[in-house]
């Protein structure tokens, strides 16, 4: 690929995420251009409040755990990878793409792969945990997902995932 069809190319996927950018900055835009002074005072001191202040703040976890949350999340990273891949079928396929870019989608579906491993293959602790009911708090979570229509293999990952975070 010649260097002028390359920055043509780099030139097409920055006016392509500059379109995108103006799309979201617009309505953010319009949103700040609406607070009261009291809401913009709010948002400074939350924006230029120090991160060495950590042990002042907690992080307060969202709860957003369950198995709805993460089926729309992965119906976006799925609407996401579509969009990509409309995209990369219209570049010619010797192109060239930046490094970062590339470091990105490695790391996307490596991190695919191993939530996908977690759910769907069991580990060497999982295999080992008997079938039957017992009166630990594990088997017991277990049963419970199990009987909510969890299948079995991923109930038990669940549950030792609780255990392992202290959640039972």
């Amino acid at each position: 690929m010649s260097g002028f069809s390359s920055f043509k190319n780099s030139k097409l996927l920055f006016e392509n995420w500059r379109s995108h950018v103006t799309e979201i900055s617009d309505p953010v835009a319009d949103k700040l251009a609406s607070m009261s002074d009291a809401e913009k005072e709010e948002m400074e001191g939350i924006l230029d409040s120090d991160d060495d202040n950590e042990g002042s703040m907690t992080l307060q976890e969202d709860g957003h755990t369950d198995v709805a949350s993460a089926m729309r999340k992965l119906k976006v990273a799925c609407e996401n990878a579509q969009d990509l891949l409309e995209v990369l079928s219209r570049m010619p396929h010797e192109g060239d793409l930046p490094s970062w870019w590339m470091s990105k989608a490695t790391l996307a579906s490596n991190y695919l792969s191993k939530m996908r491993d977690y759910l769907v293959y069991p580990s060497e602790k999982q295999l080992k945990l008997p079938l039957e009911e017992k009166d630990d708090p594990v088997s017991k979570e277990i049963s419970k997902l199990v009987d909510k229509g969890t299948p079995h293999k991923q109930a038990v990952a669940i549950a030792l995932d609780m255990e392992e975070k202290g959640k039972i």
